[in-house]
């Protein structure tokens, strides 16, 4: 990293909208220079239906248009935005990638519950020196709840669970928030809370941790209502503390709710529910108090884009590297095979990027990379369909650092476009699955005897295959030649090979 730059962070949720335009500095630091936050309800009268309603998508899509602007006056080179629990499970998710797309030329990344935790952790452990201790992150969003365990180092357990504000309050209170809610009723949604959280309870408690955290509007508005009505210290939420508000606020109407002290009245209408995800996580683990936080989501992606910048790594290994080893390790992946597929499939990419066979650049060159060490995953549930079990387990292992579009391309590129039609990119597709198949090919030994390989135009209408190997070679000769109609397909040039 040469010199600072300006980036812009937007986290579209459930609830609301929350900006950070700041600089990233030499020092790898980030220095904040704006802070916006907007309610949009995007995910108002969603759950049940799973659709995105067009009011709702015009909200977002405005305020998105909003946030790009003031970036772009602060001089943001880049502005970075992720949706989470609303866009991933509406069924039109695509209406407003498109609409956001074309209004502003952004690119939404739509992440995981998993991915939500991962950046929820990292943006509590930006702002908080753990020492030598582990802490829990409550992170309750308008639609998920996240659970986040680590300690200064990394974390050692992700949960998402599809229980939100605004999720339970569409379910179980069905004037919208506007009345005072029975026990009973507040009685089930605690229960709900409960059975949604049920699976994992026993594993998150086998972990340790030492203090815990709560964020979002929810909790730091529990905290205000605790403050004013229970000279409540600063900053901390105790359990007692919540289960009077909670009996206090569902007493009330919606109009008498906004008036008390503390409270959002924007949130008044949701915060029974959040109220009951909050008393429900805290009695069913034991948290007596908690420590109150303002960092989330938007801040979790701050600390994520400095630990990609190698420099700002202290391991030299970024989130995504991580994520992928792990997954293909635990698999059982042949260690040896995918580090040389992995460095054929690249001299391939870049060769033939510098010929100008293709125009892709470091974005797709990396997610090669990936499938490249991925491909034969598939492998660890059988040989026979080791391809279509490849692109199952990379679109459903949770992935963490990507977005749902990069996951795709990955799983995808692994594919080989075998008996599916992609759903992003096809021809960024075609070409990275085409240079993956030809260096599985240069492979197909698993000998490593291949010590090089290039890729050149041969003429208009060809390219030529230039290999080095090692020692026999006879294997990779005739894989060479089942790749010939994939090459073809992807660049439009008939391929000559020439192993030495």
């Amino acid at each position: 990293m040469s010199e600072s730059h300006t980036v812009a962070f937007i986290d579209l949720g459930t609830n609301s909208v929350r900006l950070l335009i700041g600089t990233i500095e030499e020092t790898c630091s980030f220095t904040l220079l704006r802070r916006e936050k907007e309610i949009v309800r995007l995910g108002e009268r969603e759950f049940g239906e799973h659709l995105l309603h067009e009011e709702a998508i015009a909200r977002a899509v405005l305020v998105c248009q909003n946030f790009a602007k003031l970036a772009q006056t602060y001089g943001a080179e880049e502005i970075i935005i992720v949706a989470t629990s609303a866009t991933r499970d509406a069924r039109n998710q695509e209406d407003l990638i498109e609409r956001v797309r074309a209004e502003t030329g952004l690119e939404i990344n739509v992440i995981s519950g998993r991915e939500e935790a991962r950046l929820t952790y990292l943006g509590v452990r930006s702002s908080v020196d753990f020492e030598d201790k582990s802490a829990m992150m409550i992170d309750i969003g308008g639609g998920s709840t996240e659970i986040a365990i680590g300690d200064k180092e990394d974390y050692s357990g992700l949960w998402s669970f599809q229980i939100g504000a605004m999720r339970l309050t569409s379910k179980f209170q069905k004037d919208g928030g506007k009345g005072p809610v029975r026990d009973s009723t507040y009685n089930k949604m605690r229960k709900y809370a409960r059975t949604a959280i049920g699976a994992s309870a026993n594993s998150i408690k086998k972990k340790k941790w030492d203090m815990t955290f709560g964020g979002s509007g929810t909790i730091t508005n529990l905290a205000d209502i605790s403050s004013k009505a229970y000279g409540s210290k600063e900053g901390t939420l105790k359990y007692t503390n919540v289960k009077k508000i909670s009996a206090m606020l569902r007493a009330m109407p919606l109009e008498e709710r906004k008036k008390v002290p503390g409270i959002n009245p924007e949130r008044a209408d949701i915060i029974i529910a959040g109220t009951a995800i909050l008393e429900t996580i805290m009695e069913e683990f034991g948290i007596s108090e908690l420590r109150v936080t303002d960092k989330g989501v938007k801040d979790g992606m701050v600390a994520d884009y400095l630990l990609e910048l190698k420099e700002c790594s202290q391991n030299g290994s970024s989130a995504r590297e991580v994520s992928v080893e792990k997954l293909g390790k635990a698999c059982g992946i042949d260690e040896k095979h995918a580090q040389t597929v992995v460095r054929l499939a690249l001299e391939l990419f870049d060769s033939a990027r510098s010929c100008e066979l293709h125009k892709l650049g470091e974005d797709e060159r990396e997610l090669l990379r990936y499938a490249a060490y991925l491909h034969d995953i598939g492998e660890f549930i059988s040989f026979n369909n080791r391809r279509e079990h490849s692109y199952y387990l990379i679109m459903n292992a949770d992935l963490l650092g990507f977005n749902k579009r990069e996951i795709t391309i990955i799983a995808e590129t692994v594919l080989h476009q075998h008996r599916r039609q992609n759903i992003v990119n096809p021809q960024t597709v075609l070409v990275l699955s085409s240079l993956l198949k030809l260096a599985e090919s240069l492979d197909r030994s698993r000998n490593s005897v291949i010590s090089s390989v290039v890729l050149q135009k041969d003429g208009k209408n060809a390219a030529v295959l230039k290999a080095v190997a090692q020692e026999d070679a006879t294997l990779e000769k005739w894989g060479v030649e089942t790749a010939r109609k994939t090459f073809q397909r992807a660049f439009n040039r008939e391929l000559r090979i020439k192993i030495k």
